[in-house]
């Protein structure tokens, strides 16, 4: 019998799924990317390394959804709250850095979402690790 996936789980798909699209995004048009966060012609081999770590994480996360994987859940946390704060102050580097503010807040938010729904579901007693 198939039961519902968490709210976890879905806070999880919905942040993999979005880095999978924007790695295929960023993959097929490098040059906006260059623009949108202030970098010069010259990381560009950097900005197609990371689309395909975008996309490679995208099917990760996903994948951890689709397996209800809470553990990986939580390990993610913390990483994306560091991530969200180097990318926060990558920003003050950059003159023409809002792109990098973007990404911090969909970061962040995305880690305070999820740690969020799984504090709520071992809070319910649906948490099962």
């Amino acid at each position: 019998m198939l039961r519902p996936h968490a709210l976890s789980s879905l806070t999880i798909f919905i942040f993999g799924l979005s880095a999978l699209l924007h790695g295929i995004h960023t993959l097929l048009h490098p040059s906006a990317v260059l623009i949108s966060l202030g970098l010069p012609a010259t990381a560009l081999p950097a900005i197609n390394a990371t689309s395909l770590a975008a996309i490679a994480m995208g099917i990760y996360y996903t994948l951890a959804a689709y397996q209800r994987n809470k553990s990986f859940y939580a390990l993610t946390v913390p990483m994306r709250f560091l991530t969200a704060s180097v990318f926060w102050n990558q920003a003050r580097v950059s003159v023409e850095g809002r792109g990098w503010r973007t990404a911090a807040l969909w970061e962040g938010g995305g880690a305070l979402v999820t740690g969020l729904a799984l504090f709520w579901e071992w809070g319910v007693g649906t948490m099962r690790w």
